[in-house]
């Protein structure tokens, strides 16, 4: 009797058994067809040049200014006219602002005045250096009201206005040097490698980088070259590639910071 209560346990054991197997098995099919496909690693494509020559790939890039520099006044004191429009081309040592010149012409005749009057009392030569240094200074604060460019390129908006008190912190407007003209976009590692790769004397022509070429909106292709010139410290880990910059020459100033354009390397 006891033998046949345990044959029936063990066949009922192995008939739940199968039927949880079972089970198991239909839900994990029905999670295979719900599942999407593994997703590949994304890749630069490459796109086809010219007949008979090389594949080419594209990054997307936005152009920026070789050299910016923000536009601060040498001295304190009221904004009485903008001498330049923004987005205007300007050279170095052109005046892009005016501070209100009148309390420093004050400054300098006192100063000039206090001086004449030290030497024809015939004052110690230390009093008189001191008025001269005085004078200089002056002279140079008057200058200072023009706020004239560090570089030639192109002004931005300004960030003061007519009628607003400013002193030595204050950003007036910035501008850009866009010739030759930077390209900022990311490069894959492997892309990067290669580029290091081709900094070495005899490199194989295989892994040279070649130079770039950039594809403005519209399909239209920038009729000068240019060339990569500097590289981020540091790989992105979630995208595996780097920040970089290429360098392009500008005549005519065509370019403007802030263009979305499509980098194309040149093998």
């Amino acid at each position: 009797m006891r033998s046949d209560r345990s044959a029936g346990c063990r066949r009922g054991q192995v008939l739940l058994a199968a039927l949880i197997a079972a089970a198991c098995c239909a839900a994990f099919a029905g999670y295979l067809e719900s599942s999407p496909p593994f997703a590949q690693p994304a890749t630069a494509v490459p796109t086809a040049r010219a007949a008979g020559s090389q594949l080419q790939q594209g990054w997307t890039a936005v152009t920026a200014g070789s050299f910016d520099t923000d536009i601060r006044p040498g001295v304190a004191g009221r904004i009485t006219r903008r001498l330049v429009a923004e987005g205007s081309l300007v050279r170095k040592g052109d005046p892009l602002f005016e501070i209100d010149p009148r309390p420093f012409q004050e400054r300098l005749a006192r100063a000039r005045a206090e001086l004449a009057m030290a030497r024809g009392q015939e004052r110690g030569q230390e009093r008189i250096e001191a008025l001269r240094a005085a004078v200089e200074q002056a002279r140079l604060d008057l200058q200072a009201t023009a706020v004239r460019s560090p570089i030639s390129g192109m002004s931005g908006l300004p960030q003061a206005r007519v009628d607003d008190l400013v002193n030595p912190t204050s950003v007036l407007t910035r501008v850009s040097s866009i010739d030759p003209i930077r390209v900022r976009f990311q490069l894959g590692e492997p892309d990067y490698l290669r580029y290091l790769d081709s900094l070495h004397p005899g490199a194989s022509v295989g892994r040279r980088f070649g130079d770039l070429q950039l594809e403005l909106a519209g399909g239209e292709t920038f009729p000068h070259k240019g060339h990569l010139a500097a590289t981020d410290r540091q790989v992105d880990l979630a995208t595996r590639s780097i920040g970089v910059e290429g360098l392009f020459p500008n005549p005519g100033n065509r370019l403007r910071p802030g263009q979305i354009a499509k980098i194309r390397e040149q093998g």
